[in-house]
């Protein structure tokens, strides 16, 4: 059986390299000239960065975590500590994801109605109202006010009262006790370079370089992928492309794009950690600082700024006062000479869960559903922030049980695509 997998980042990747191994004949159809995604890591200056940052996890003893230790059986833990900086400064930094040390980042006041209301918080049964009101019941007004509405808005583009808790439901929202970090006691690290894993996965998948332009059914089965390099048909097909350009009608997603302006600096760096956050100043969201991430002994260090958008008004990006704020950061910080620069832009990295957004996306997964010969999955085929980890959970169920989802029919595939989402966390 031939196997046309749409997209090839992480999820593609995975499920071909898993399917191959089951012996399926494996074909990847990607727009760019590499596969990986956003995972894939490149180089400036000799230095290796993703787009993310991407940090393997995992929990301990899982089966992910032993699919990722057969590709780097000399993997070396790390783990990651993440900051955050209330007021913009680097020299006096919380915790990211928070903890309840971040309170002394506040005025005495403020760490009194903090503490006061932490008394009041049920982790238990938090409110689902919407987002906003799902945080402040577990870590109260005023510590969320100072660590998570500002940051949510330039993240997002949304107000968080105006948007869903469904996807918060599985993600940790809570203070996280001192020395968490950022995946608690998870398996860690980062492995230097995603490349030879990529190759890893896709070796024996043919992999075509194509555009695709459209999609041809024909009484509820997929004939034929039109693209700009030819036709190209297969016995079932595996999608991670975004869902509303699978299917063509008036159902549009939001996502959340990206602009990340990188900066090579002469000399080690003086950033206090790999990842700095920052909620309440500045028009960027974070600094990722590669050297620092994946430990790498370079003479120089490289470093990204995160400027979001949305993927549905990214035309006038204000892309020159952006490089002039963060050209302005490095030099208020003295945080070396810029030797060269360069910016990259990715349009659906975050999937918007507002309430409109998810209804659309429960309008074209029941479309998709009433495919025959196809599935989706990954961040983009089931519009859900999801990490790696998740991500390669899903492929490995989607493999394990390919039998079955082969004459699954319309109720159970949306049972499964429910069952893919609700594993999350």
């Amino acid at each position: 059986m031939n196997i046309i997998i749409l997209g090839g980042g992480l999820a593609g990747c995975t499920v071909a390299y898993l399917l191959r191994n089951k012996g399926f004949e494996t074909t990847i159809i990607d727009r760019n000239p590499y596969v990986g995604g956003l995972c894939q890591t490149h180089t400036i200056n000799g230095i290796n960065y993703e787009f993310g940052p991407h940090v393997l996890y995992a929990d301990r003893d899982s089966e992910v975590q032993n699919f990722f230790q057969h590709f780097f059986p000399n993997f070396e833990e790390t783990k990651y500590f993440p900051r955050l900086s209330v007021d913009g400064d680097i020299d006096k930094l919380g915790f990211f994801p928070p903890t309840a040390e971040n309170i002394f980042l506040f005025t005495k006041e403020e760490q009194i109605k903090a503490i006061e209301e932490l008394y009041q918080i049920n982790l238990t049964n938090p409110n689902t109202e919407n987002l906003e009101q799902f945080i402040k019941s577990r870590v109260g007004s005023i510590i969320y006010d100072k660590n998570f509405k500002n940051y949510n808005l330039k993240h997002w583009g949304l107000h968080p009262k105006n948007m869903s808790a469904e996807w918060a439901k599985f993600r940790n929202f809570y203070l996280r006790p001192a020395g968490y970090g950022m995946f608690g006691n998870a398996w860690q690290g980062h492995p230097g370079s995603y490349q030879d894993f990529f190759n890893q996965l896709t070796q024996g998948t043919e992999i075509i370089q194509a555009n695709i332009n459209n999609i041809i059914e024909n009484n509820g089965n997929i004939k034929k992928i039109i693209t700009d390099r030819g036709e190209f048909a297969g016995d079932y097909y595996i999608s991670t492309i975004p869902l509303d350009q699978l299917i063509t009608n008036n159902c549009t997603l939001e996502y959340r794009g990206v602009a990340k302006l990188f900066f090579l600096l002469e000399g080690k760096s003086k950033m206090p950690t790999y990842l700095t956050t920052f909620p309440n100043n500045y028009s960027f969201t974070r600094i990722v600082d590669y050297t620092l991430q994946s430990n790498q002994k370079k003479n120089n260090s490289l470093m990204s700024f995160a400027f979001p958008y949305s993927s549905l008004t990214n035309t006038k990006l204000p892309l020159d006062s952006w490089k002039k704020e963060a050209v302005s950061f490095i030099a208020s910080k003295n945080l070396g000479r810029i030797l060269e620069y360069k910016c990259v832009m990715e349009n659906n990295c975050y999937p918007v869960s507002s309430p409109n957004m998810l209804l659309n996306y429960n309008n074209l997964i029941g479309k998709v559903s009433n495919i025959g010969n196809m599935i989706t999955l990954g961040r983009l085929g089931l519009y859900a922030y999801i990490s790696m980890c998740t991500i390669v959970k899903q492929a490995l169920e989607v493999s394990e049980n390919f039998e079955n989802i082969l004459i699954m029919n319309y109720d159970e595939k949306i049972e499964l695509y429910k069952k893919l989402r609700e594993n999350l966390k």
